[in-house]
């Protein structure tokens, strides 16, 4: 088999693979990162997310928001690759106030 069809496969299985393949995330420093690598507690989320996904079942994130851990970054990163392997899903974004909502909109674009 092709690497590339390798790949294909294996990031349409693993949504952590997707992340430290493809993730790009800019961090406060202003500098983008490319292929991001997880951090204890986005791999607690990649693996919980893995567990869901192989029981068929609905997956229920509560984090509670340390700050600087990457947890809004993880759960964007996440949501964008359920979103787009899963086509015709739709999402919705809240936030405390409208400018949160739209600094996590303007993120997840």
């Amino acid at each position: 088999m092709k690497k590339e069809k390798m790949m294909n496969r294996a990031m349409l299985r693993d949504a952590e693979f997707w992340w430290s393949t493809f993730g790009v995330i800019n961090p406060k420093s202003g500098v983008m990162m490319r292929r991001p690598v997880p951090n204890k507690l986005q791999r607690d989320v990649f693996s919980y997310y893995r567990k869901c996904r192989a029981q068929n079942k609905a997956c229920l994130f509560m984090i509670l928001k340390p700050r600087q851990k990457g947890a809004s970054t993880i759960a964007q990163g996440l949501m964008y690759y359920h979103l787009r392997m899963n086509g015709g899903l739709k999402a919705l974004l809240m936030g405390d106030v409208d400018a949160t909502s739209d600094t996590v909109l303007d993120l997840f674009r």
